[in-house]
């Protein structure tokens, strides 16, 4: 049986390590890709006509750019007609600023490499917590520093942004407990660098400890593409969703004249691992794929169910920054919308909204809408 599902995307500006430190990210700091179920995209063209003449909406193709301010109620009941469908959705939903913190951590202080079992997930349990206080305190000459070490790898480049790292935790030990731990941990990494470097070659020993950079169609490298990482969790949550037998799936995606080659390179990354994973665990995935699927690139002017998947991206990333982020006064209708999608998330399921956000925004977003 094939399994339709339409993805699309919201807030993409592209890599977020850049020549220029700019941590607002030309102020769209967050990032969503949606992914919608829908078995019959006549169907739901045709309800979606009804709710078209019903909010006198005349244009042909549905933008949530157009659409999130000037049509709220419409935005509300597309929100009720997911319900009543029962169309299955997930969204990643990533704060950039976060995603880089989270790559300083993974490749500075506790890399994975060198952790062993990680399967109670401890680790990555304090991983997420010393990633939560890099977003909200790390000084941006630390920053700066680790850009130069991921997009001019040098040995000087690598030290000097784990020499800025340290310097910081380490004038914070009378104030934070796990400062002096976190110390330990990043000079254990410049330890394990130069014992790699003593093993053999100096920059592929460099490149364990930076971001591995994405290659573009044009032979452009990306670094640190938010959409890269959101598509292996959608991919995974989906093979936990339908218990591995993902034969069937058909994964819609907006044309990406850019991103295209990364994302099927993404895809049959994930088909073709020989090793089932051994990271943290993941409750509401499952990347230990047995049967491969298909992803198309389509118009989507030519796709309803695309341009559903650009209203929930759209909504979501507009809402949470509003709301949790700026902390704009917001008009009721937003917070409605977001208890009626809520009605079709599920505790400890793959479907929902996967907030890959500091622990201090997560939980004031959890306690809002009982998550």
């Amino acid at each position: 049986m094939a399994h339709k599902y339409y993805l699309d995307e919201s807030g993409n500006t592209g890599d977020l390590i850049t020549s220029k430190v700019d941590l607002n990210f030309g102020n769209q700091p967050i990032f969503t890709l949606a992914c919608i179920g829908i078995s019959n995209e006549k169907h739901i063209s045709e309800k979606i006509n009804n709710l078209k003449l019903k909010h006198e909406i005349e244009c042909e193709e549905l933008k949530s750019s157009d659409l999130y301010f000037s049509k709220p109620l419409f935005l509300l009941d597309i929100a009720k007609l997911i319900t009543v469908e029962r169309c299955p959705i997930l969204v990643e939903l990533v704060d950039k600023k976060y995603c880089v913190a989270t790559a300083i951590v993974n490749h500075h202080i506790w890399p994975p490499y060198f952790s062993g079992d990680e399967s109670t997930g401890q680790i990555q349990f304090i991983r997420n917590g010393l990633a939560d206080y890099i977003t909200n305190n790390l000084p941006n000459d630390c920053y700066e520093a680790f850009f130069r070490a991921c997009l001019n790898p040098s040995e000087e480049n690598l030290l000097s942004s784990m020499e800025t790292l340290k310097s910081f935790f380490f004038s914070k030990i009378d104030e934070i407990d796990f400062a002096e731990l976190t110390v330990k941990a990043i000079e254990e990494t410049i330890d394990d660098y130069r014992v790699i470097k003593s093993q053999g070659d100096t920059e592929e020993a460099i490149k364990k400890f930076i971001p591995i950079p994405d290659q573009m169609k044009n032979g452009k490298s990306i670094n640190l593409l938010p959409h890269v990482h959101s598509i292996f969790n959608l991919i995974a949550r989906l093979n936990k969703y339908h218990l591995k037998e993902i034969k069937g799936l058909i994964l819609h995606h907006d044309i990406q004249n850019e991103f295209d080659d990364i994302l099927i390179y993404s895809k049959e990354i994930l088909e073709s691992k020989d090793q089932d994973y051994d990271g943290p665990p993941v409750t509401n995935s499952d990347f230990n794929l047995l049967e491969q699927f298909e992803l198309k690139f389509v118009d989507s002017k030519n796709s309803i169910g695309i341009q559903i998947a650009d209203l929930l991206a759209g909504y979501f990333n507009r809402y949470i920054n509003g709301a949790f982020y700026k902390k704009v006064n917001l008009d009721e209708v937003y917070d409605n919308i977001f208890w009626e999608l809520r009605k079709n998330f599920r505790p400890m399921s793959p479907l929902g909204v996967n907030f890959v956000v500091p622990q201090s925004n997560q939980q004031i977003i959890f306690r809002k809408f009982n998550l």
